[in-house]
């Protein structure tokens, strides 16, 4: 079966939205429906709610949370108030949803989309970019901020494992010490 895209109100999408953060592995408190209606409500401003859902059979595999201001199309938010931005889409839906959101926003108004703070394992720079090209549109990819992380050992013991003999005998007596001022 085809999906269906289209624009949908936030109120009546909210329910099939939170099912959907639960089938997406990689979801984040800024995807939620509160997170998008608190921000919208305070900060929308004269911008035009976007919110472009493709369902599958009724059932909803993704929804892209954009708002149109002035000939661009961005994602709802800002930097300054959301850590990354990028589409909610049901694990395993990826191909269908991308395919048809930009077969569907090819059909749009628009002159330019600014798709800022995107985590760089998300599949909408890699995916939205080839699609961009094959078809034609000029594309850029540009750095914005860099998120630093680190890679733990998967158990308590590896981790102390890591650290020198000082830093674990001094981690050790502050647990310690918090224990204690816990049990009282």
């Amino acid at each position: 079966m085809t999906p269906q895209v289209s624009q949908e109100g936030l109120s009546q999408l909210w329910q099939d939205w939170e099912g959907l953060i639960a089938n997406c592995s990689q979801a984040t408190v800024f995807q939620t429906p509160m997170w998008h209606d608190v921000w919208w409500q305070e900060f929308g401003g004269t911008a035009e709610l976007r919110l472009i859902t493709v369902r599958d059979d009724g059932v909803l595999v993704g929804i892209a949370p954009f708002m149109y201001q002035n000939g661009a199309l961005m994602f709802v938010g800002d930097t300054d108030l959301w850590d990354y931005h990028a589409p909610i889409v049901a694990d395993g839906r990826e191909d269908c949803f991308y395919s048809a959101l930009f077969g569907y926003l090819e059909q749009q108004e628009w002159t330019r989309m600014d798709l800022r703070s995107l985590p760089q394992t998300s599949p909408v720079a890699d995916r939205f970019m080839d699609m961009a090209k094959s078809r034609g549109y000029k594309t850029e990819l540009t750095p914005e901020d860099v998120s630093p992380g680190l890679a733990l050992p998967s158990t308590w013991e590896d981790y102390l494992a890591l650290l020198s003999k000082k830093n674990r005998h001094e981690l050790r007596r502050k647990l310690r010490r918090l224990e204690r001022q816990d049990s009282y």
